[in-house]
């Protein structure tokens, strides 16, 4: 009867230590899993391609609403693997406005030439480029940080044909040009957007028969500016893409601009 006893007390002991060992591992796997969990959770979403920064792009900044216009994104993102092409990602705004407009400055333009908000179309145009250049700002500013090492460039990229059907005259139009790279050493330096008053000032200036500017001294300046653009552009587009370096978010206005073909 006492032997009888001892076992049954052992045999309550084993299963006991049996049963805590067991829960003490249910528990440990528990806060394993937690921990794991928690490691997830408020992480930033990682893009390791062009359709992954697409989707993000899509999410992330869909529409930029100002008090003027709204600006609608359908992004396009392409990955580069060319030497010839400076960057590494394209992402291609494909923008839409509403009101419409065919372009953001557009829009700005009609605004300022509206007789209803003369008052304060200034005041409303630089307020909405403002908002413009902090959203861009902010998105570049994202994603170098998610995309360390890498080139990207940001543009508004249209193109179509003035012959649709038969696809004659291909016209292209580029507009809100940013990038994190700039060349390394180019060996000339960009001058600047044409002035508003670039045309009326050269075209007033220009002597039509002997193919020459007068000595108005602005008009000589604005030739001279005009020659500097042009070898710029052909500079830029000889470079490779080992011949640029990543810089700070910045916009590009040497890459807007367009052609255009009737034929």
């Amino acid at each position: 009867m006492r032997k009888i006893f001892l076992g049954f007390i052992f045999s309550s002991i084993l299963v006991s230590a049996l049963f805590i060992s067991t829960n003490d591992e249910k528990v440990q796997a528990a806060i394993t899993t937690n921990k794991a969990s928690a490691s997830k959770d408020g992480v930033e979403p990682t893009i390791n391609s062009a359709s992954e920064l697409q989707t993000y792009l899509m999410e992330k900044y869909p529409k930029l609403i100002t008090d003027i216009v709204t600006v609608k994104f359908d992004y396009t993102v392409t990955e580069n693997d060319s030497i010839y092409n400076p960057y590494d990602y394209f992402i291609n705004y494909d923008l839409s406005l509403s009101p419409y407009a065919m372009t953001f400055e557009a829009s700005m333009n009609g605004h300022l030439e509206s007789i209803k908000h003369r008052d304060t179309a200034q005041e409303d145009v630089a307020k909405a480029r403002k908002q413009l250049n902090d959203f861009f700002k902010t998105m570049a500013e994202d994603l170098m940080k998610k995309l360390p090492n890498k080139k990207i460039l940001g543009q508004d990229y249209d193109s179509w044909y003035t012959y649709k059907y038969i696809q004659r005259g291909h016209n292209t139009s580029k507009s809100l040009s940013w990038t994190n790279y700039e060349p390394i050493d180019l060996g000339i330096e960009w001058p600047g957007p044409q002035p508003d008053d670039y045309w009326k000032v050269t075209q007033t200036h220009y002597d039509f028969i002997n193919k020459r500017y007068d000595n108005h001294a602005l008009a000589l300046q604005y030739a001279k500016d005009e020659d500097t653009r042009f070898r710029f552009r052909v500079a830029y587009s000889l470079l490779k893409y080992d011949e640029f370096k990543i810089t700070e978010f910045g916009w590009r206005d040497y890459l807007d601009g367009g052609s255009y073909s009737r034929y």
